[in-house]
């Protein structure tokens, strides 16, 4: 059976990972700072010049929204941030489920008597 294969075979739930590139005014980087730590961002490059900062990393595609929402109040406006797939990684928070409409697949004598 299919749901016996998928539990054998030990899959996990992926999401998609973007990387990021932001530049923002030096003096909303504490605001910008706290709105990446809160969205489960990762910074891996950072540098501040001419009153500018810049900040590259990764974060989850579903949290890029948010960020790129918050950014103008955080920056007067004034920030910037481009973004692109990176790659997938294994999801930390369990994912989403929903009620089942039909029968369970994973519950072999239920499946059955309800397949007929």
């Amino acid at each position: 059976m299919l749901a016996a294969a998928l539990s054998a075979a030990q899959t996990v739930v992926c999401e998609p990972i973007e990387r990021f590139y932001l530049e923002v005014p030096a003096a909303a980087l504490s605001g910008v700072h706290a709105l990446l730590a809160k969205s489960g961002a990762i910074t891996r490059e950072a540098a501040i010049a001419n009153g500018v900062a810049r900040l590259e990393g990764t974060t989850a595609s579903t949290m890029t929204q948010g960020i790129l929402q918050q950014l103008p109040g955080l920056t007067s406006g004034m920030g910037t941030m481009e973004y692109s797939f990176d790659h997938y990684a294994r999801m930390t928070d369990p994912p989403r489920s929903r009620r089942r409409s039909g029968a369970n697949p994973f519950n072999a004598t239920e499946y059955l008597l309800r397949m007929r």
